[in-house]
Protein backbone atom coordinates (compact mmCIF):
# COMPACT_ATOMS: atom_id res chain seq x y z
CA UNK A 1 0.00 0.00 0.00
CA UNK A 2 1.50 3.38 -0.97
CA UNK A 3 2.30 5.93 1.69
CA UNK A 4 1.06 9.46 2.24
CA UNK A 5 -2.44 8.33 1.39
CA UNK A 6 -5.87 9.83 1.95
CA UNK A 7 -8.87 7.59 2.53
CA UNK A 8 -12.43 8.80 2.06
CA UNK A 9 -15.69 7.70 3.58
CA UNK A 10 -18.87 8.98 1.93
CA UNK A 11 -16.58 10.92 -0.42
CA UNK A 12 -14.97 12.96 2.37
CA UNK A 13 -11.24 12.65 3.18
CA UNK A 14 -9.70 10.96 6.20
CA UNK A 15 -5.92 11.26 6.35
CA UNK A 16 -3.94 8.09 6.97
CA UNK A 17 -0.46 7.08 5.91
CA UNK A 18 1.96 4.21 6.28
CA UNK A 19 4.79 5.00 8.69
CA UNK A 20 6.18 1.61 9.75
CA UNK A 21 8.21 1.21 6.54
CA UNK A 22 10.05 3.39 4.03
CA UNK A 23 8.04 6.04 2.23
CA UNK A 24 6.75 4.45 -0.98
CA UNK A 25 6.45 7.07 -3.72
CA UNK A 26 6.13 4.70 -6.68
CA UNK A 27 2.56 5.55 -7.61
CA UNK A 28 2.79 5.37 -11.41
CA UNK A 29 0.56 2.29 -11.59
CA UNK A 30 -2.30 4.05 -9.75
CA UNK A 31 -4.81 6.01 -11.87
CA UNK A 32 -5.52 9.65 -11.12
CA UNK A 33 -4.17 13.15 -11.56
CA UNK A 34 -2.17 15.22 -9.07
CA UNK A 35 -3.50 18.57 -10.26
CA UNK A 36 -1.56 21.87 -10.44
CA UNK A 37 2.11 21.78 -9.43
CA UNK A 38 2.80 21.95 -5.67
CA UNK A 39 -0.72 22.87 -4.51
CA UNK A 40 -2.43 19.98 -6.31
CA UNK A 41 -6.17 19.94 -5.69
CA UNK A 42 -5.96 21.81 -2.36
CA UNK A 43 -8.10 24.73 -3.55
CA UNK A 44 -10.85 22.42 -4.80
CA UNK A 45 -10.78 20.39 -1.58
CA UNK A 46 -11.32 23.58 0.39
CA UNK A 47 -14.04 24.97 -1.89
CA UNK A 48 -16.08 21.86 -2.79
CA UNK A 49 -14.59 18.55 -1.61
CA UNK A 50 -17.71 16.51 -2.37
CA UNK A 51 -17.72 17.47 -6.05
CA UNK A 52 -13.99 16.79 -6.35
CA UNK A 53 -14.09 13.31 -4.84
CA UNK A 54 -17.22 12.42 -6.75
CA UNK A 55 -15.47 13.44 -9.98
CA UNK A 56 -12.38 11.36 -9.15
CA UNK A 57 -14.48 8.38 -8.13
CA UNK A 58 -16.41 8.38 -11.40
CA UNK A 59 -13.31 8.97 -13.52
CA UNK A 60 -10.66 6.84 -11.79
CA UNK A 61 -12.51 4.48 -9.44
CA UNK A 62 -12.27 3.97 -5.64
CA UNK A 63 -8.43 3.91 -5.65
CA UNK A 64 -6.68 6.88 -7.24
CA UNK A 65 -3.90 9.41 -6.71
CA UNK A 66 -4.24 13.13 -6.06
CA UNK A 67 -2.06 16.07 -5.07
CA UNK A 68 -3.06 18.03 -1.95
CA UNK A 69 -1.42 20.27 0.67
CA UNK A 70 1.94 19.91 -1.09
CA UNK A 71 1.78 16.11 -0.82
CA UNK A 72 1.15 13.31 -3.28
CA UNK A 73 -1.70 11.26 -1.96
CA UNK A 74 -3.55 8.04 -2.66
CA UNK A 75 -7.30 8.35 -2.22
CA UNK A 76 -9.27 5.28 -1.11
CA UNK A 77 -13.06 5.63 -1.23
CA UNK A 78 -15.81 3.48 0.17
CA UNK A 79 -16.76 1.72 3.42
CA UNK A 80 -14.44 -1.28 3.01
CA UNK A 81 -11.34 0.86 2.66
CA UNK A 82 -12.49 3.11 5.49
CA UNK A 83 -12.87 0.09 7.75
CA UNK A 84 -9.44 -1.20 6.80
CA UNK A 85 -7.79 2.14 7.57
CA UNK A 86 -9.64 3.06 10.74
CA UNK A 87 -9.40 -0.34 12.43
CA UNK A 88 -5.86 -1.04 11.16
CA UNK A 89 -5.23 -4.12 13.35
CA UNK A 90 -1.73 -4.62 11.89
CA UNK A 91 -0.62 -1.01 12.46
CA UNK A 92 0.09 -0.39 8.79
CA UNK A 93 -1.31 3.13 8.59
CA UNK A 94 -0.06 6.27 10.29
CA UNK A 95 -2.44 9.08 11.20
CA UNK A 96 0.52 11.23 12.17
CA UNK A 97 2.08 11.21 8.71
CA UNK A 98 -1.19 12.32 7.18
CA UNK A 99 -1.83 15.23 9.51
CA UNK A 100 1.58 16.21 10.87
CA UNK A 101 2.70 18.48 8.02
CA UNK A 102 -0.43 20.65 8.29
CA UNK A 103 -1.19 20.43 12.02
CA UNK A 104 2.16 19.98 13.77
CA UNK A 105 2.69 23.67 14.58
CA UNK A 106 -0.78 24.21 15.98
CA UNK A 107 -1.95 20.83 17.27
CA UNK A 108 1.30 18.94 17.87
CA UNK A 109 0.88 16.68 20.87
CA UNK A 110 -2.78 15.95 20.11
CA UNK A 111 -3.90 12.40 19.42
CA UNK A 112 -4.08 12.97 15.64
CA UNK A 113 -0.32 13.52 15.57
CA UNK A 114 0.52 10.35 17.54
CA UNK A 115 0.52 6.73 16.40
CA UNK A 116 0.28 3.20 17.78
CA UNK A 117 1.85 2.71 21.25
CA UNK A 118 2.43 6.44 21.73
CA UNK A 119 -1.17 7.12 20.78
CA UNK A 120 -2.39 4.45 23.19
CA UNK A 121 -0.19 5.82 25.98
CA UNK A 122 -1.52 9.35 25.61
CA UNK A 123 -5.08 8.12 25.27
CA UNK A 124 -4.78 7.12 28.94
CA UNK A 125 -5.21 10.79 29.80
CA UNK A 126 -8.78 10.62 28.50
CA UNK A 127 -9.90 7.30 29.92
CA UNK A 128 -11.64 8.57 33.07
CA UNK A 129 -13.02 11.70 31.41
CA UNK A 130 -15.05 9.62 28.96
CA UNK A 131 -16.41 6.92 31.24
CA UNK A 132 -20.18 6.49 31.40
CA UNK A 133 -20.54 8.24 34.75
CA UNK A 134 -18.53 11.21 33.52
CA UNK A 135 -20.55 11.45 30.31
CA UNK A 136 -23.80 11.52 32.30
CA UNK A 137 -22.46 14.42 34.33
CA UNK A 138 -21.72 16.41 31.16
CA UNK A 139 -25.09 15.70 29.58
CA UNK A 140 -26.96 16.79 32.72
CA UNK A 141 -25.37 20.26 32.42
CA UNK A 142 -25.98 20.84 28.73
CA UNK A 143 -29.75 21.55 28.33
CA UNK A 144 -29.86 24.70 30.49
CA UNK A 145 -27.09 26.49 28.59
CA UNK A 146 -28.38 25.39 25.17
CA UNK A 147 -31.91 26.54 26.02
CA UNK A 148 -30.71 29.86 27.45
CA UNK A 149 -28.70 30.85 24.39
CA UNK A 150 -30.87 29.38 21.64
CA UNK A 151 -33.98 31.10 22.99
CA UNK A 152 -32.27 34.43 22.31
CA UNK A 153 -31.83 33.56 18.64
CA UNK A 154 -35.53 34.06 17.96
CA UNK A 155 -35.24 37.69 19.03
CA UNK A 156 -32.68 38.58 16.35
CA UNK A 157 -35.08 38.48 13.40
CA UNK A 158 -33.71 38.76 9.88
CA UNK A 159 -30.23 39.66 11.15
CA UNK A 160 -29.73 36.22 12.70
CA UNK A 161 -26.78 34.20 11.36
CA UNK A 162 -26.70 30.56 12.41
CA UNK A 163 -22.98 29.81 12.01
CA UNK A 164 -21.55 32.45 14.38
CA UNK A 165 -24.39 31.91 16.83
CA UNK A 166 -23.99 28.15 17.12
CA UNK A 167 -20.19 28.47 17.19
CA UNK A 168 -20.42 30.82 20.17
CA UNK A 169 -22.90 28.50 21.87
CA UNK A 170 -20.71 25.43 21.39
CA UNK A 171 -17.57 27.19 22.59
CA UNK A 172 -19.40 28.34 25.72
CA UNK A 173 -20.74 24.82 26.14
CA UNK A 174 -17.27 23.34 25.73
CA UNK A 175 -15.84 25.76 28.28
CA UNK A 176 -18.53 24.81 30.78
CA UNK A 177 -18.39 21.04 30.25
CA UNK A 178 -14.68 20.70 29.56
CA UNK A 179 -13.21 23.36 31.81
CA UNK A 180 -16.00 24.20 34.24
CA UNK A 181 -16.04 27.96 33.71
CA UNK A 182 -18.27 30.60 32.18
CA UNK A 183 -16.22 32.38 29.53
CA UNK A 184 -18.33 35.52 29.56
CA UNK A 185 -16.39 38.34 27.90
CA UNK A 186 -13.60 35.90 26.92
CA UNK A 187 -15.86 33.98 24.51
CA UNK A 188 -15.20 36.11 21.44
CA UNK A 189 -11.47 36.41 22.16
CA UNK A 190 -11.01 32.64 22.44
CA UNK A 191 -13.35 31.98 19.53
CA UNK A 192 -11.21 34.25 17.37
CA UNK A 193 -8.10 32.44 18.59
CA UNK A 194 -9.57 29.14 17.39
CA UNK A 195 -10.48 30.66 14.03
CA UNK A 196 -6.99 32.13 13.62
CA UNK A 197 -5.44 28.74 14.38
CA UNK A 198 -7.67 27.00 11.84
CA UNK A 199 -6.80 29.45 9.07
CA UNK A 200 -3.15 29.50 10.13
CA UNK A 201 -2.86 25.74 9.68
CA UNK A 202 -3.79 26.23 5.99
CA UNK A 203 -1.30 29.06 5.37
CA UNK A 204 1.06 28.66 2.43
CA UNK A 205 3.69 31.04 3.92
CA UNK A 206 4.57 29.43 7.24
CA UNK A 207 6.73 31.98 9.06
CA UNK A 208 6.06 33.43 12.50
CA UNK A 209 7.13 36.93 11.49
CA UNK A 210 5.61 39.93 13.32
CA UNK A 211 4.10 42.94 11.60
CA UNK A 212 3.20 41.40 8.23
CA UNK A 213 -0.35 40.25 8.96
CA UNK A 214 0.41 36.71 7.79
CA UNK A 215 -2.22 34.02 8.42
CA UNK A 216 0.43 31.80 9.98
CA UNK A 217 1.52 34.53 12.41
CA UNK A 218 -2.09 35.16 13.42
CA UNK A 219 -2.58 31.42 13.91
CA UNK A 220 0.48 31.19 16.15
CA UNK A 221 -0.74 34.16 18.19
CA UNK A 222 -4.10 32.43 18.55
CA UNK A 223 -2.35 29.27 19.77
CA UNK A 224 -0.34 31.25 22.32
CA UNK A 225 -3.54 32.89 23.58
CA UNK A 226 -5.20 29.50 24.07
CA UNK A 227 -2.12 28.01 25.69
CA UNK A 228 -1.90 30.80 28.26
CA UNK A 229 -5.57 30.34 29.07
CA UNK A 230 -5.42 26.53 29.33
CA UNK A 231 -2.14 26.38 31.27
CA UNK A 232 -3.61 28.75 33.86
CA UNK A 233 -6.68 26.51 34.13
CA UNK A 234 -4.55 23.35 34.54
CA UNK A 235 -2.53 25.00 37.31
CA UNK A 236 -5.71 26.13 39.06
CA UNK A 237 -7.11 22.57 38.98
CA UNK A 238 -3.93 21.10 40.43
CA UNK A 239 -3.56 23.76 43.10
CA UNK A 240 -7.15 23.26 44.26
CA UNK A 241 -8.38 19.78 43.35
CA UNK A 242 -11.79 19.35 44.95
CA UNK A 243 -12.91 16.37 42.90
CA UNK A 244 -14.68 18.31 40.13
CA UNK A 245 -16.06 16.22 37.27
CA UNK A 246 -15.13 18.46 34.36
CA UNK A 247 -12.98 17.04 31.55
CA UNK A 248 -10.00 19.26 32.40
CA UNK A 249 -10.24 18.19 36.03
CA UNK A 250 -10.09 14.52 34.97
CA UNK A 251 -7.16 15.24 32.65
CA UNK A 252 -5.29 17.07 35.40
CA UNK A 253 -5.66 14.10 37.77
CA UNK A 254 -4.83 11.35 35.28
CA UNK A 255 -1.58 9.45 35.77
CA UNK A 256 0.67 7.57 33.37
CA UNK A 257 1.63 3.92 33.76
CA UNK A 258 4.34 4.89 36.28
CA UNK A 259 1.89 6.75 38.49
CA UNK A 260 3.12 10.20 37.45
CA UNK A 261 0.84 13.05 36.43
CA UNK A 262 0.97 14.13 32.83
CA UNK A 263 2.74 17.49 32.53
CA UNK A 264 0.83 20.78 32.44
CA UNK A 265 1.90 21.28 28.82
CA UNK A 266 0.70 17.80 27.78
CA UNK A 267 -2.68 18.36 29.42
CA UNK A 268 -3.03 21.81 27.82
CA UNK A 269 -2.17 20.46 24.35
CA UNK A 270 -4.73 17.68 24.58
CA UNK A 271 -7.36 20.14 25.82
CA UNK A 272 -6.56 22.60 23.02
CA UNK A 273 -7.10 19.94 20.37
CA UNK A 274 -10.16 18.49 22.08
CA UNK A 275 -11.84 21.89 22.39
CA UNK A 276 -11.26 22.56 18.71
CA UNK A 277 -12.44 19.09 17.69
CA UNK A 278 -15.55 19.40 19.84
CA UNK A 279 -16.84 22.86 19.02
CA UNK A 280 -15.47 23.58 15.55
CA UNK A 281 -16.37 20.32 13.85
CA UNK A 282 -19.82 20.25 15.46
CA UNK A 283 -20.39 23.82 14.32
CA UNK A 284 -19.53 22.82 10.76
CA UNK A 285 -21.72 19.72 10.87
CA UNK A 286 -24.77 21.56 12.24
CA UNK A 287 -24.31 24.43 9.77
CA UNK A 288 -24.08 22.03 6.82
Amino acid sequence: MPTKSLATASKFPLAATVSSGPDNKRLGHIPGHYGPWIIGQTARILSDPFALFDEYYKKYGPVCKMGTTMQRAVVLMGPDFTQQLTLDPDHNFSTRMGYHAMLKDFFGGGLLTRDFDEHRFHRRIMQTAFKFSSMRHYIDQMPALISSQSSQWLLQGDDFRFYPAVKTLLLDLGAQIFVGINLGADTQRLNQAFLDMTYGSLAMIRHDWPGLGLLYRKGMNGMRTLDRFLLAQVKARRDNDNGEQYILSHFSREQDENGDLFTDVEVARHMRFLLLAAHDTTTSALTM
